[in-house]
Order: structure tokens, then C-alpha cells, then sequence
């Protein structure tokens, strides 16, 4: 007996419409307050939510705008999908991003804001300085460098380009597996 699968929907967008105010504030988002059934959007150029009093759930996280900040002050955010291209995640120790998958094209995270991941994070073309944790694992994309002393468990794949350990200084790969691509170099 075959029995049919739920159709899949994406989650309800809501576009960060604020200025430098809290996250939480219903006014500051075009379909309101996202929670973990919403993809929260932050197109750039209106304002720097920051999360204030609570840390918050979402199911997505995009960040495609020029002039994004997010300011997790001490808190945390946790998505399953944290999609960052341009903008900036800025944060104190104690900050922090839970991510099932994470893909950063571009775009800045303060190295005081650590990642933990049970997915990917992808990285292509970026530096980050955080300290990426948890059981899941990296795959780079083009120069990339990592400078987090990080403690993840999961397979750093080396896709294309070369991954730099450390920027004159510090830095490690997780525990897991080194894959390196033909053509790929880790450095």
C-alpha cells in the first residue's frame, strides 16, 4: 500500500521593514515577528534588527542586501537554513548562530559569534574568523579562510580553490575527515 507524502511548502517570507530597533517588534517586519515556520529576509538598507531580551528560531535566515547588519548582541539565532551573501552578523562573546546548513558567499560574521552545525556550513570565497562547532562539517568553495579555532566533527571538503588555515596566525580545521577535490589545495 502506497501512502502518498505530504506536498512540501516553503516557509512564509517576512522582510526585516524596520530601523535599528528590536527583532521582535511585530511593525519592523512586513508579515510580522518571524518564528520557526518563517524565512526571515533581510534585503539591506532599512535599519539593524537586534535581538534583544530572548534569543530567536526561524526557519531561514536570508541575508542579500547591501547594508544588512543583524546584531545578535549576546544571544543566539537558530535557523535551519542560514543563507548569507552580503551584510554583516555582529555579535559579543556568547553569540551565536545554530544552523542546520549554512551557505556564506560573501558578507561578514564578528569572530566573536560561533556557528554550530549539525548540517554544511558552505563557504565560498569568504574569511571567517568564527569558531565553527558541533557534529556537522565544512565544504569550501574558491580562497577561503578559516582562522576560528574550530571544533567541529564533522568532513571538511575542499571543493575548488584553496583553503587557508589561519590568517598570519591561529586557526584549525574541525576533527573530521579532509577531503580535498582534484585542483583543490589546502594551505
Amino acid at each position: 500500500m502506497l501512502v502518498p507524502l505530504a506536498a512540501w511548502a516553503a516557509p512564509p517570507i517576512t522582510t526585516w521593514t524596520g530601523n535599528a530597533s528590536d527583532w521582535n517588534l511585530p511593525t519592523n517586519w512586513s508579515n510580522g515577528t518571524p518564528d520557526a515556520t518563517f524565512e526571515a529576509v533581510l534585503n539591506g538598507g532599512a535599519g539593524t534588527p537586534t535581538l534583544i531580551g530572548s534569543s530567536v528560531t526561524v526557519d531561514t535566515l536570508t541575508m542579500n542586501g547591501t547594508g544588512n547588519t543583524l546584531n545578535l548582541q549576546n544571544l543566539s539565532l537558530t535557523a535551519q537554513t542560514v543563507n548569507l551573501s552580503v551584510g554583516t552578523i555582529t555579535g559579543v562573546a556568547g553569540s551565536g548562530l545554530n544552523v542546520g546548513t549554512m551557505t556564506m558567499t560573501g558578507g561578514t560574521i564578528a569572530s566573536a559569534v560561533g556557528i554550530a552545525t549539525t548540517g554544511t556550513v558552505t563557504l565560498t570565497g569568504v574569511s571567517l574568523g568564527s569558531v565553527i562547532s558541533s557534529t556537522g562539517g565544512v565544504t569550501t568553495n574558491g580562497a577561503v579562510t578559516l582562522s576560528g579555532s574550530n571544533t567541529y566533527s564533522g568532513t571538511t571538503t575542499i571543493s575548488a580553490g584553496t583553503l587557508q588555515i589561519g590568517n598570519g596566525g591561529g586557526g584549525s580545521l574541525g576533527s573530521g575527515n579532509v577531503v580535498i577535490s582534484t585542483g583543490a589545495t589546502l594551505a
